[in-house]
């Protein structure tokens, strides 16, 4: 099981990724 920090940072990195996509879009 991941950990509450696992979970939040692996989420983080996903919105950022998407945000800084559409950014560069």
């Amino acid at each position: 099981m991941h950990s509450l920090c696992d979970i939040f940072l692996s989420c983080s990195m996903n919105l950022f990724r998407n945000l800084y996509g559409n950014i560069l879009a």
